[in-house]
């Protein structure tokens, strides 16, 4: 008997099926017809959750945990490198953490089942030791000290740690060279045990798959009995004001770098209605700021923005900012008339015409990811823990209306808590 709920969208010609395996694995399988498979297991675990609470019994975990476990969980019982299997079975396969998630995927035109049994084999269990463990914190310090000659990754950083005084997002998802010697194997097998749960797990699959298969996989890898529920992540009180209003560091660059941020009031919870006001607030500012606008146009044939100035909103748990980034000879200036047009367009707002326009572009957007199947299964294995479905997506993209997006920009795009991070070229650079 198929147990799976078929769930469809006539008009975009696309469907899927769920189910959630008796375990508490949250199963999806997307069925196109392409030559090229694909599978992510995404624990929905990621960099922000340090501080929880499991049971009644609070934890807390040193930064980079997340990204340190990602790092470990190929590891095989025997001790080898479960990446050999996949290159044995033709499979493709890599790993990435996030500040909410942790994602281990594979794409295989053959032998598909057993590059999913090494792949579910190796997020079902952990199998490190103390040496193993010992020895990638070498690998990973050398990843981090990599990171941290980035001018781009140290200019976000920076933004982040100006925004907000002790939110996860200030940690680098990878940790600290000497942080992560605070992460051993017990810390891992903690956060493995507390984490790394069927009911805190989804599997996405795309192509020409058996769902027979799928389920039988899971019966394999996940037992009823070891169903238990995600603990609960606990984030600090942040305050409304930013924690300072300039950061600047040297760095080898061509140019000065900056990032200016707006610190906005977070949404509650990851659900639809967050989703909704992300995607109003993308439309918006690329309404103000996007490559047609007139500040943008106005200001490129002055020399003060170039191809590089880029306009975001962006909201995780706990944090909601919209960021501007770009490279230009004076951050300072730029910050200002950023924040006088912010402050001149939450009054005047945009047309219906070009809102209807820039809609309609950002449909067309949306639309394109169900050709993207790599992209399509990965965001089916996230959108699980978020409450919605990609489906849902889509219609609420397509009922957002003009008062919608003005009202969600206008109470949104405060320019009360600004914060400025700029990269200056060292010495050297400059010639």
């Amino acid at each position: 008997m198929d147990l799976f709920i078929t769930k469809e969208n006539t008009a975009l010609n696309e469907k899927y099926y769920f189910l959630k395996h008796k375990s508490g694995l949250n199963l999806t399988v997307i069925p196109k017809d392409l030559p090229t498979k694909y599978a992510f297991v995404c624990c929905n675990f990621g960099a922000a959750d340090l501080d929880y609470s499991s049971g009644g019994v609070k934890r807390s975990l040193p930064p980079g945990t997340a990204h340190f476990l990602e790092h470990k969980m190929f590891e095989a019982r025997d001790g080898h490198d479960s990446f050999l299997d996949f290159e044995k079975f033709g499979g493709s396969a890599n790993a990435y953490t996030s500040f909410e998630n942790t994602c281990y995927f594979f794409s295989c035109s053959d032998n598909f089942n057993e590059n999913l049994r090494v792949l579910l084999s190796a997020v079902s269990g952990a199998h490190f030791t103390k040496r193993s463990v010992d020895r990638e914190r070498r690998i990973i310090a050398r990843e981090i000290s990599m990171y941290d000659d980035t001018p781009s990754a140290n200019l976000s950083h920076n933004l982040m740690n100006a925004l907000y005084r002790s939110h996860p997002i200030t940690k680098k998802i990878s940790g600290t060279a000497e942080g992560i010697k605070q992460i051993t194997k017990p810390v891992l097998m903690q956060a493995f045990k507390d984490f790394y749960v069927p009911e805190n797990l989804s599997l996405a699959v795309c192509g020409k798959i058996d769902k027979d298969l799928i389920v039988a996989a899971a019966d394999e890898f996940f037992l009823a009995s070891s169903a238990a529920f995600r603990p609960t992540t606990l984030f600090p009180d942040e305050p409304e004001t930013v924690v300072r209003q300039t950061v600047t560091e040297q760095a080898p660059a061509a140019t000065n770098l900056y990032s200016v941020g707006f610190k906005c009031v977070p949404s509650g919870k990851d659900d639809i209605e967050a989703m909704k006001r992300g995607y109003a607030m993308r439309i918006a500012l690329t309404l103000v700021f996007g490559r047609s606008s007139d500040f943008y146009c106005k200001n490129y044939e002055k020399g003060v923005l170039n191809e590089r100035f880029y306009a975001g909103f962006t909201q995780t748990r706990g944090t909601a900012f919209m960021t501007f980034s770009g490279a230009g000879d004076d951050p300072g200036l730029i910050a200002e008339m950023i924040t006088e047009e912010l402050e001149s367009r939450r009054k005047t707002l945009f047309g219906k015409e070009e809102f209807a326009r820039e809609k309609k572009a950002t449909y067309a957007d949306s639309l394109a990811l169900f050709d993207i199947a790599e992209d399509l299964t990965a965001a089916y294995a996230a959108d699980v823990f978020d409450g919605y479905d990609e489906f849902d997506c889509i219609e609420a993209l397509k009922a957002l209306d003009y008062d919608y997006i003005c009202e969600t920009f206008r109470s949104t795009a405060s320019t009360a808590a600004r914060a400025i991070s700029v990269i200056t070229p060292t010495t050297d650079e400059r010639g």
